[in-house]
């Protein structure tokens, strides 16, 4: 029995793809008889790593399906982006540096925790980019106990151009890249991810491909009818669906743009946009010109989910931070033709013009032709929505566990 601790901005019930992978993770873990705890902060949603007012969950300490998770309070500063930006200049050290990034959580109390544990640990397992307060403690109970440290960092593939210069510099700063370096193990998801932190500097050796998975019967089996009835779309319409944090780096603001360019040009169809709003979103959609053409929906539940898939026609992740794109691919797994950008994750998973439809990030005039290509051709979504089925078969949890659980049991000595 090893004794294993993830280290993570956000878990169960709040919902993502890093936290899907860890709470799969901690569960597989857990069954097999393995102690697992999870440190996680008491934010719900990633606006509240910054803000104050949004969702929290409670503090403390909260059994889940055999997994102990202790959520550590997320504390703030008035005027934060500012003063912790200003903060972070002064030349006070790492865990300084680390903690006062404005985007990152600021988690007092988990870094106290991780300098004052004194019980045995095998494996201390941390996620991801770029929240360095996270990695910073997760490096410090690994010191502290002696434990093997394990990152999975997640990290964005830049896209070309000034963009993906500044993603480049706040996931592999220098500061990040120390705290890798530091890891026995880094396990990538994609082999473009493997090979961005190999060119960074992180040894050959410890870059472990691991990947994550699709469960289709956690996303299939929706109700159509029923979904598009609270939707209150007719039912011969043709819907596009985009489920992510709302927001222009997963390119829901592309994909506004796009869709009002048909829009214009008298296309018909409907947008339904799934998932919490991030910054700048409600001000664009309050600019659209089409607005009675969108569903703008929050956070789903686990049955909404279902329905969302059940109930669109085309599914549309236009992301410049799709690390691996799990969405994407449930989409996939419920045979749902799929639209990205040719980028990170999904230009790996998938490929163009025969399971899923991949133009050039950022090309606004490629995308519109996509979306309107899948609008026209219902065979072509149906060639498309069958190679993406295939896809999803290769892509399942069990292999992306096992190969987890593998890069673990080879430093615990399992």
């Amino acid at each position: 029995m090893a004794r294993v601790v993830h280290i993570c901005p956000r878990y169960a019930p709040a919902r993502g793809g890093v936290e899907s992978f860890f709470r799969r993770l901690s569960e597989h873990l857990a069954s097999r008889g393995d102690n697992v705890e999870v440190w996680t902060t008491d934010a719900s949603t990633v606006r509240a790593f910054t803000a104050a007012g949004d969702a929290r969950l409670p503090a403390g300490l909260e059994p889940i399906n055999g997994v102990q998770v202790r959520r550590f309070p997320i504390r703030y500063v008035p005027l934060q982006k500012y003063t912790r930006t200003a903060a972070h200049l002064l030349p006070l050290g790492e865990a300084w540096k680390c903690n006062t990034l404005r985007w990152t959580p600021w988690v007092p109390s988990l870094t106290q925790a991780a300098r004052a544990y004194d019980q045995p640990i095998d494996i201390v397992h941390a996620a991801p980019l770029p929240y360095s307060s996270i990695l910073h403690a997760a490096g410090v109970l690994a010191h502290r106990t002696g434990a093997k440290l394990v990152v999975s960092p997640f990290t964005h593939v830049p896209p070309p151009g000034e963009a993906g210069r500044r993603m480049a510099q706040a996931y592999l700063s220098p500061l990040n890249l120390r705290l890798l370096v530091r890891a026995a193990v880094v396990c990538a998801q994609t082999r473009l991810e493997r090979d961005l932190l190999a060119a960074a500097g992180i040894a050959a050796d410890r870059l472990a491909i691991t990947g994550v998975g699709v469960d289709p019967e956690e996303v299939s089996g929706g109700d159509r009818q029923r979904a598009r009835a609270a939707w209150r779309v007719d039912g011969d319409a043709v819907v596009v669906g985009h489920l992510a944090n709302k927001s222009r780096d997963k390119g829901t603001l592309d994909l506004l743009d796009a869709a009002e360019r048909l829009w214009d040009a008298g296309r018909r169809f409907v947008l339904v946009l799934a998932g919490p709003a991030m910054a700048g979103y409600d001000e664009r959609l309050a600019r659209s010109r089409h607005r009675q053409h969108v569903v703008d929906l929050g956070e789903l539940s686990d049955d909404d989910r279902r329905d969302f898939f059940a109930a669109i026609d085309v599914f549309a992740l236009p992301s410049y931070v799709e690390s691996f794109g799990i969405s994407a691919l449930e989409a996939a797994s419920c045979g749902v033709p799929v639209i990205g950008y040719a980028h990170g994750g999904p230009r790996e998973i998938f490929q163009d013009g025969v399971d899923a439809l991949l133009p050039a990030p950022g090309d606004l005039p490629a995308l519109e032709r996509c979306l309107r290509e899948l609008l026209v051709d219902e065979s072509l979504r149906a060639t498309l929505a069958a190679g993406a089925r295939q896809v999803a078969a290769a892509h399942q949890w069990p292999a992306a566990l096992a190969r987890v659980t593998a890069a673990i049991d080879g430093l615990s000595g399992r």
